[in-house]
């Protein structure tokens, strides 16, 4: 096999795995990148919008809109950065902590159901090897 089809089997399944949540995204009226905002907020608090952006790689003025959109729905706040009273950091709000538990929930049996069917290693090693990539390739990009 050749090494860069990786990236067309890591993009499909990734993209897999965000259908198969978009039910339960939808049922609490989110798109499914404010879906993944509330999940690494969860893992990542106190950010403000810029780090947000570049941490998930997406842009700063489009992810501008989803936090309005998730402060809207009393998801997300916005509290002064005592380091830097121009910046906002951005943190849960109670309801937002909750939705993201129903979202890990519906997540991880997703990916124990479909990893669990491929590996021949145990499920916790694959994910070690998973997130060493991902702080090598951040630390690379960064």
């Amino acid at each position: 096999m050749e090494l860069y089809m990786l990236n067309k089997f890591l993009s499909v399944t990734y993209r897999l795995a965000r259908r198969n949540l978009s039910k339960t995204v939808h049922n609490f009226g989110l798109s499914s990148t404010q879906a993944d905002i509330l999940l690494y907020l969860a893992d990542n608090p106190e950010l403000n919008q810029k780090q947000l952006a570049t941490a998930m790689v997406l842009d700063p003025s489009l992810i501008g809109r989803d936090i309005s959109k998730l402060e809207d729905k009393n998801l997300v706040r916005r509290r002064i950065d005592p380091q830097d009273s121009r910046s906002r950091i951005l943190i849960l709000s109670q309801e937002g902590i909750e939705i993201v538990s129903v979202l890990r929930e519906k997540l991880t049996k997703w990916w124990k159901d479909n990893l669990g069917k491929f590996l021949d290693i145990p499920t916790e090693d694959f994910f070690q090897i998973m997130s060493e990539m991902y702080l090598s390739t951040k630390k690379e990009n960064n």
